[in-house]
């Protein structure tokens, strides 16, 4: 009786295993969003745009010297009206999000290296990796 016992566990234990490293592996089939471009206000832009069409700003952030794209410039050319107004939820495509206020975003850049926001003057929680939208909260 006892051994039947075991078996049973064993197949119940096997079979929970099986199930949770299929659930594992599905979730990382799941489409984290598109990183080739970003939305900015409502308006696409491609990695490319951001960073041709836009003028690039050196700046020091931790002591590191970066180049990058003034978040402002982005939202002012997203055609926005009284950005100023506005608070903002920058989105990763693994789904980490940061709110700021207009106010930080002021001091915020694009950078080609990760695709990611950098803020100087906050914690590193505001550089957001793989940027994939940047829209009014």
């Amino acid at each position: 009786m006892e051994t039947k016992s075991m078996n049973l566990m064993l197949g119940v234990l096997a079979a929970f295993i099986l199930v949770s490293s299929s659930a594992a592996f599905a979730y990382t089939l799941i489409p984290r969003g598109d990183t080739t471009k970003v939305i900015v206000a409502g308006v696409g832009y491609t990695r490319n745009d951001v960073f041709t069409y836009f003028a690039s700003v050196d700046f020091e952030a931790n002591g590191v010297q970066y180049e990058g794209v003034r978040l402002t410039d982005l939202i002012v050319d997203a055609g926005l009206p009284n950005a100023a107004a506005h608070d903002f939820r920058i989105s990763a495509s693994d789904g980490y999000q940061k709110d700021v206020s207009w106010d930080e975003l002021v001091n915020g850049y694009l950078v080609e290296d990760e695709f990611k926001t950098v803020f100087p003057e906050l914690t590193r929680s505001f550089w957001v990796r793989d940027v994939v939208s940047i829209e009014v909260v």
